[in-house]
């Protein structure tokens, strides 16, 4: 049964979340909400040992830049090493979660120093996102005590908690931007006071009946202008062609406007050097007028603000750029908490399925089948062990991208079945799929068939609150049914090659009479069946090549005071199915003709049998060699039975290659045959 706690540890994470939430947008510290995030995490999911790891700008070292529960000397100051294979090395380069429920038996990473002086042994633990484009921030590490099983809940709950993390860090990272851009635009509003204050400023005279302007060294430099030109005096057309075409119309009607009034004038506008730079300056100027209020002269300052223009544009867009910020982050939030919503809506819509599944988990629980009940994301709600041990995963393999590699399943028309029409998914959409085969094929291993059947179960409104899966490991009836057909198959290949080659022997064999017919077909008959008899016994795998010798020679390979007639001499070897038979017969006339006319037909005749292996190519070698026989003259004038049973077993059946010699001291037959291409025609 369920923990009647689930539901309040449901309640207490999103607690968690929400305290963390307010606390991370009222904080300007990043110290301060890492380690309040460790403290909170670590009530929410019960443990006394919790930690934020920093992935540093070198990108290769790990900072442990918070954490709760951990002795003085490992907060702030632990540092490990990308390359040194410890599980936070490991989580940062796996870029998912990780979790790992009993330390002892982790092969994946080894276990830092300072976690082992903590006793720990059991983890799980999940990324820290950074900005876009950016590497991760780092992690959020749950550390334990004792080996603990973590949850699909424990995970999402970790991950929803590292993305809040992450929106906290990104935030005051942005905010700090803000303030050291500031900090740069007070230095340069600084700066130009203290060259106010030093003098830095240009003044200039326009005296208006001559239309000459004068002015100092600073003036002249601020417009690019030779000093010495402007200080003998300038016409007022050289200094407006230095004025920025887009800025002149708006100077020159300032300008008029200011003499009509003779009134004071302050204008800002930009400047083209003779190099092309481009500069502002804010001119200030007071008329003078005689008594009756005619304009003569107009005196004033230049200010080079170009800094100031450039520091305020660069705020613009600071400030552009954090309320794009600050919109994206707002619309997360929206989206996580419309997630969240949903989500407890879905958690609402499959409490009456969790109860019908208490309610039958005690009877499940020893059925030898799988039976696990889905929800509609496809995160496996519960499941009897028998289920869990088919399918170790959080979810149906519909939902998740490598899991559906590895079930493969076929229509009947042999079209392979889309993850969209397995059985869970089809079960989710209200539909029953029931009894489809599945080949289950994990990576590095060998494929086990599976029989899946998915129902879906509705709610009160009649929608689909969760699904029914049914798993059943039909690997060895599979199996059966393979074996089965394939001993069908290769009784009925046998029985007509056995029929093929009595009738052949029915029909070639020649005998003087009717005894003489009937031994010659009993003997070779007798060589068949010696060979199915070795079949059989090693269950149609091959026949030992020394076992059928003996079988047709066993009369002759005795100890007697003289000594043995035969003699075989080779390694162990087993012929193919498909070569035993051929090769018995082929062995049986030999034999024949050496007991009726060769060695074996004498008391002196001796015969000799060696084969040897080419294991490089996979090719038989075997030599007949009679000696101390009767004299022979040569090959025979025609040939008989025995040597078309030579060249039609060996030759045309086998694929080899046969080199007889009459010699006059006895037969000599050597033998050829390529195994390889036998063995891949054998059946499996």
């Amino acid at each position: 049964m369920v923990p009647d706690t689930q539901e309040q540890t449901l309640l207490r994470q999103q607690t968690v979340l929400a305290r963390f939430g307010e606390f991370a947008l009222k904080s300007e510290d990043l110290d301060e909400i890492l380690t309040e995030a460790c403290r909170l995490v670590g009530e929410a999911m019960g443990t006394e040992l919790a930690k934020v790891v920093e992935l540093q700008p070198d990108g290769e070292t790990l900072l442990v830049r918070a954490g709760i529960g951990w002795q003085p000397g490992v907060v702030g100051h632990c540092r490990l090493h990308l390359r040194d294979g410890t599980s936070e090395a490991y989580s940062i380069q796996a870029a998912g979660p990780v979790i790992s429920t009993d330390i002892t038996k982790e092969r994946r990473f080894r276990l830092p120093a300072f976690l082992i002086d903590h006793g720990v042994k059991a983890l799980v633990n999940v990324t820290i996102l950074g900005a876009s484009g950016s590497p991760p921030f780092g992690m959020l590490q749950v550390d334990s005590r004792e080996p603990r099983q973590f949850t699909g809940g424990d995970v999402d709950f970790l991950r929803s908690y590292a993305n809040l993390l992450a929106s906290a860090v990104a935030r005051l990272r942005m905010f700090e931007g803000i303030r050291r851009s500031e900090a740069r635009l007070r230095a340069s509003l600084d700066r130009q006071e203290a060259a106010l204050e030093t003098g830095v400023i240009g003044f200039f005279t326009w005296d208006l009946p001559s239309g000459t302007i004068t002015a100092d060294k600073r003036f002249a430099r601020f417009y690019g202008l030779d000093p010495d030109a402007l200080a003998g005096g300038m016409p007022l057309e050289a200094i407006m062609r230095h004025i920025h075409p887009e800025d002149r119309a708006a100077v020159e009607a300032g300008t008029a406007k200011a003499l009509q009034s003779v009134d004071s004038y302050v204008k800002e506008f930009r400047l083209i050097h003779p190099d092309g730079a481009i500069r502002w300056v804010m001119v200030r100027g007071h008329c003078y007028a005689q008594a009756e209020g005619r304009p003569i002269c107009y005196t004033g300052t230049a200010v080079d603000v170009t800094a100031l223009k450039e520091s305020e544009a660069a705020l613009r867009r600071v400030n552009e750029a954090l309320e794009a910020r600050v919109a994206d982050r707002t619309h997360a939030l929206s989206e996580a908490n419309a997630r969240l919503q949903a989500e407890a809506a879905a958690r609402e819509r499959v409490q009456y399925a969790l109860q019908q599944a208490h309610r039958m988990e005690t009877v499940v629980a020893h059925l030898p089948i799988g039976a696990g009940l889905v929800a509609p994301s496809g995160r496996i709600i519960v499941g009897n062990p028998e289920f869990q041990r088919l399918l170790p995963r959080a979810g149906i393999p519909s939902t998740e991208p490598l899991a559906r590699t590895e079930w493969l399943g076929w229509h009947p028309d042999g079209r392979m079945i889309a993850p969209e029409d397995f059985p869970g998914a089809r079960a989710l959409r209200g539909e029953l799929a029931l009894n489809i085969d599945f080949l289950h094929r994990e990576v590095g291993q060998s494929g086990h068939w599976r029989r899946v059947s998915g129902i879906p179960i509705h709610g009160e409104a009649n929608e689909v609150v969760a699904a029914l899966i049914v798993i059943v490991d039909v690997h060895q009836e599979k199996l059966a049914s393979e074996r089965q057909a394939l001993l069908t198959r290769e009784v009925d290949h046998r029985a007509k090659n056995m029929l093929a080659v009595v009738q052949a022997a029915l029909r070639l064999t020649r005998a003087p009479d009717t005894e003489s017919f009937i031994r010659a077909i009993e003997g070779r008959v007798a060589a068949l069946a010696r060979a199915q008899t070795l079949l059989s016994a090693d269950r149609w795998a091959g026949a030992d090549l020394h076992r059928v010798l003996e079988g047709e020679l066993a009369a002759f390979l005795g100890h007697e005071a003289s000594g043995p007639q035969a003699r075989l001499d080779g390694p162990r070897l087993v012929l193919p199915p498909g070569a035993a038979q051929p090769f018995s017969m082929a062995i049986h006339e030999l034999a024949t003709n050496a007991i009726k006319y060769g060695a074996l037909s004498a008391p002196t005749g001796r015969l000799a049998i060696t084969w040897s292996l080419d294991t490089g190519c996979d090719v038989l070698r075997l030599r007949w060699q009679e000696t101390g026989g009767p004299r022979l003259e040569g090959p025979p004038r025609r040939l008989g039975f025995g040597s078309r049973v030579l060249a039609g077993t060996l030759r045309d059946q086998l694929g080899g290659r046969i080199a007889v010699e009459w010699k006059e001291t006895g037969l000599v037959c050597d033998i050829e045959v390529a195994l390889a291409r036998l063995r891949q025609a054998a059946p499996i």
